[in-house]
């Protein structure tokens, strides 16, 4: 029987059906899984800029657009490290907040057309949570490859190794589609598919739809960006 809430992350991690059957009725518990993500991300982040070659960041970031001498010259002129780095930092922790909103919405509106329930957002909002743990993993490896990167050019898609990008080149306009798609973020639909399955009872398939559907309608309509 899981005794406390972290345990109850490790749990979710190795054995994601006893670990959702566990937390099911603790909502309260789902605060740690907020900040446990929420702290390696923004700590990753921190790391980052204390580490990486601020100027070539910036010459790298400018180099990606569209834009004239004077325009590269112009912008590099509002892009301190401090800005950046906070800018960052918190604009990833604020949109893990939102998205797992977003998310609590869907499932807490999809859940009730196919298998009633008593679940309430706040509810949804902790299993967002949940499924986000992977996310722990993905920053204490990007924190490694941090550690062990020289001369501290390390642009931000090298935060992300275990991401598909590989299968496209950089210059690419689908390498950013690519590389987002994680080792990670298929875990998370996983761990969701498990999730659904658990507290609502229904069956794989059916879990896996849920799940899986609002990655397939983001890169559907990101793929179309690209094409059109």
């Amino acid at each position: 029987m899981v005794s406390n809430a972290f345990q109850a992350c490790v749990d979710i991690s190795v054995s994601p059906m006893e670990g959702f059957d566990s937390v099911k009725g603790k909502k309260h518990w789902a605060w740690c899984p907020f900040i446990l993500v929420s702290a390696c991300s923004a700590g990753m982040f921190l790391y980052y800029f204390s580490v990486v070659d601020f100027d070539w960041l910036v010459d790298q970031i400018l180099s990606q657009g569209d834009m004239s001498d004077a325009e590269i010259e112009a912008s590099a002129q509002f892009m301190s490290k401090t800005s950046m780095t906070w800018s960052t930092t918190l604009g990833a922790v604020i949109g893990l907040v939102v998205i797992n909103a977003v998310m609590a919405i869907y499932f807490n509106l999809v859940t009730k057309v196919i298998q009633p329930n008593e679940l309430s957002f706040t509810g949804w909002y902790g299993f967002s949570w949940w499924i986000s743990t992977p996310l722990i993993a993905s920053s204490l490896l990007g924190i490694l490859v941090i550690l062990f990167s020289s001369g501290g050019m390390i642009g931000m898609e090298d935060l992300a190794p275990a991401g598909f990008g590989f299968v496209v080149n950089k210059s690419s306009d689908w390498f950013g589609l690519w590389n987002s798609i994680t080792v990670f973020s298929l875990w998370s639909i996983y761990l969701c598919s498990v999730g659904l399955k658990s507290w609502l009872g229904i069956n794989t398939n059916r879990a896996f739809y849920v799940a899986v559907a609002p990655s397939v309608a983001i890169y559907g309509v990101w793929s179309l960006f690209i094409v059109l």
